[in-house]
């Protein structure tokens, strides 16, 4: 009876292990993806109302895809979408103004 109990007792650890473990995996690569994203948005400055890029190459397995969008105000938001496969996607946009002022950040996870 007792080995009957300890199976089952060591089974349940080994399957909670199991859910701890991929869920570890999962934070890790959405936390990968931020900063990834963080670092391409870096990578654009303003010059004269157009973001320049500096091209680097994409790390193994991860797409990039920018976007640029204008507002009235004589600002433009670009948005640094970076995903791996399947997995949850890094997204990260910054405001750009005529003033140069940066200041309007927002951040955004979402789980595919």
């Amino acid at each position: 009876m007792a080995s009957v109990v300890f199976a089952i007792s060591l089974l349940g650890l080994m399957r909670y292990h199991q859910a701890l473990s991929s869920n570890f995996q999962q934070y890790w690569l959405q936390l990968k993806a931020v900063k990834l994203a963080h670092e391409q948005l870096e990578r654009y400055e303003p010059s004269e109302g157009k973001p320049l890029r500096n091209e680097t190459a994409p790390q193994q397995g991860w797409e990039t895809e920018f976007q640029q969008e204008f507002e009235l105000s004589g600002c433009y938001r670009i948005t640094v979408k970076v995903t791996k496969g399947y997995n949850p996607s890094g997204k990260l946009e910054r405001w750009f103004c005529a003033g140069g002022s940066i200041d309007v950040y927002s951040l955004s996870f979402k789980s595919t």
